[in-house]
């Protein structure tokens, strides 16, 4: 800064360059990601044959179950911790309440994702809408994301998809088992 004749002059330095970002280095020609993807595709079919009483068809689509998710947990070795628990209550007149949870999944390398999941009583019927149902389903969904985000699956599980007092069609297991 300089004063000459009561007029202040600020001089500033140029701007440092910015970087180009950098993108991602591939380890795979196209052509081999696309294979690997293929084969990715043949794991996800063997295992949905080799496990067919831990699917359930809701609609038009077949859904993993918790069985499910739990089996892929098992056998990919990961490690699955609750990493946050929150009570919610309605406020005002609202009388819902449930809970949402997060869960992170770890693989053995060290690669991790997380997965949230919520249920509120409201989804529940009758006498399912207790404190128990309601909560271990809140785990129930973040456990299945937090397994299914971390394996590249990506979709919901079949927890997730029932409507409150819609049962899925022909389950292989004790529905008491899903939740």
């Amino acid at each position: 800064m300089s004063e000459d004749n009561g007029v202040t002059v600020v001089r500033r330095r140029p701007p440092e360059p910015v970087a180009a970002p950098q993108l991602p280095v591939l380890s795979a020609s196209p052509l081999q990601v696309a294979q690997a993807f293929g084969q990715y595709r043949e794991i996800q079919a063997a295992l949905d044959e080799a496990m067919p009483e831990t699917m359930v068809k809701i609609g038009q689509k077949m859904h993993r179950t918790k069985a499910y998710w739990r089996a892929i947990a098992t056998a990919f070795n990961l490690s699955i911790v609750c990493i946050e628990e929150k009570h919610i209550q309605g406020s005002g007149k609202s009388t819902d309440w449930g809970w949402l949870t997060t869960y992170r999944a770890s693989a053995p390398a060290g690669r991790c994702a997380d997965g949230d999941g919520s249920c509120f009583v409201s989804e529940k019927s009758g006498r399912a809408g207790t404190v128990h149902n309601v909560r271990a389903t809140a785990h129930t969904r973040a456990f299945n994301r937090a397994v299914a985000n971390l394996v590249g699956f990506g979709e919901v599980s079949a927890e997730e998809m029932q409507e409150a007092g819609a049962p899925a069609s022909a389950p292989a297991q004790p529905v008491a088992d899903l939740f």
